[in-house]
């Protein structure tokens, strides 16, 4: 057993030139990860760790024409550390956190009814396998894609929210070559979702929502011999907004 507490602030300014069609971000945030294990027998801490760190941000923004915007922006992040699997002899165990660095450049069409991004990001971060019966930190994972979202009012009172992701990662800089070069755990082949709401025309207030969240194949071990199947949800509800006596917000 374990728990977690999360906290931090970040501080940035932006500057634009050539009438804001260049801008130009900096900044730093300051993260905080304090974690505690417990033993699941007697409830006693067995173990905890206080740690913090500034890191930096950056971000670049041209803007060609009125709707078409390019970016590019650099970041660095304080993460809780990966937690021991169950096969493991100190399974749940919470280990040391650990800096992420994550790269993004693309491009976004606003039309005011339709916004589309398109987004190549690479992100690396510490990972941990199994030594013996031990789970620790030993490599790097490095997990890089494409990106693509849309969403806007596709017609009067339909809106649409819809993206696919093609994640590609790999263990890198690993001790065991067995490793070397597989794919993470937990990290799909594609995931895709689209959703929709319709304000219903004839019953004001009345609206249906609607999604579909697809998830690819992903491994579940790190030396990729056992994977999980590709899955998708659908989820079909609606949402109604009524007036309710003389208080009722406008």
């Amino acid at each position: 057993m374990y728990d977690s507490t999360l906290s931090g602030g970040a501080f940035a300014d932006t500057l634009g030139v050539l009438d804001d069609r260049v801008q130009l971000t900096v900044g730093a945030r300051y993260q905080q990860v304090k974690s505690g294990n417990y033993s699941a027998t007697t409830g006693v801490q067995t173990a905890s760790y206080n740690e913090s760190a500034v890191t930096p941000l950056a971000g670049v923004v041209f803007k060609p024409w009125d709707r078409v915007s390019f970016y590019a922006n650099y970041v660095e992040g304080l993460s809780k550390g990966d937690i021991a699997p169950g096969t493991a002899s100190n399974a749940g165990q919470v280990l040391a956190p650990y800096k992420t660095k994550q790269q993004e450049v693309g491009v976004k069409f606003d039309s005011v009814k339709l916004l589309a991004t398109l987004a190549a990001l690479r992100m690396s971060k510490p990972s941990g396998q199994l030594f013996g019966t031990v789970y620790a930190i030993d490599s790097e994972q490095r997990n890089q894609g494409l990106e693509f979202t849309l969403s806007g009012e596709a017609y009067r009172g339909v809106r649409v929210l819809g993206g696919v992701t093609l994640p590609d990662g790999e263990l890198t800089k690993t001790n065991s070559a067995a490793t070397r070069g597989s794919r993470p755990v937990g990290v799909p082949t594609v995931m895709a979702n689209v959703s929709g709401e319709w304000d219903l025309p004839r019953l004001p207030g009345l609206t249906l929502t609607g999604a579909v969240n697809y998830t690819g194949r992903e491994y579940v071990d790190q030396m990729n011999p056992k994977a999980v199947s590709s899955w998708a949800t659908v989820e079909f509800e609606w949402r109604a907004v009524f007036r309710a006596g003389p208080y009722a917000l406008p």
